[in-house]
């Protein structure tokens, strides 16, 4: 098992129909690589977690490097891993923005500057605080 944690910015803003293409897309291929994760997308930076088989989640990372939409792509995460963080998720996704993470416990000073910034662990911080913080609305699936 594999996981990947990576931070790009979109090179363009996308819209609402855009998201749902790609995630229509995107859950379709992971169902069939048995890749879960979640994929947070704020005032057009993406903080995405990639968790499954290792080659496909490396094929999937160079895939997605090629794509056109993203810029300033780098990892935060590469690394073996013995159980997925997000296992109920072939893709969960969330649109936000910085205010409203600032408003997440420890996050309060959040921006794109410190978003460049993260590590590995304060990524998963950031991710299981967002998703508490929603659970009970429908964005994750």
């Amino acid at each position: 098992m594999h996981k990947i944690i990576y931070l790009s910015s979109s090179r363009e803003y996308l819209s609402p129909e855009q998201i749902n293409e790609l995630l229509i897309q995107s859950r379709k291929n992971n169902l069939k690589n048995n890749i879960t994760g979640v994929l947070l997308y704020f005032d057009g930076d993406f903080l995405q977690v990639l968790e499954g088989p290792k080659k496909e989640i490396l094929d999937l990372f160079e895939t997605i490097k090629k794509d056109k939409r993203h810029s300033q792509i780098f990892s935060v995460l590469n690394k073996e891993i013995k159980e997925k963080h997000f296992p109920e998720w072939n893709m969960g996704f969330a649109s936000s923005n910085y205010e409203k993470l600032r408003t997440l416990p420890s996050f309060e000073n959040f921006d794109q500057t410190l978003l460049h910034g993260i590590n590995d662990k304060k990524a998963l911080v950031l991710i299981d605080k967002f998703i508490e913080s929603h659970n009970s609305s429908p964005i994750f699936v």
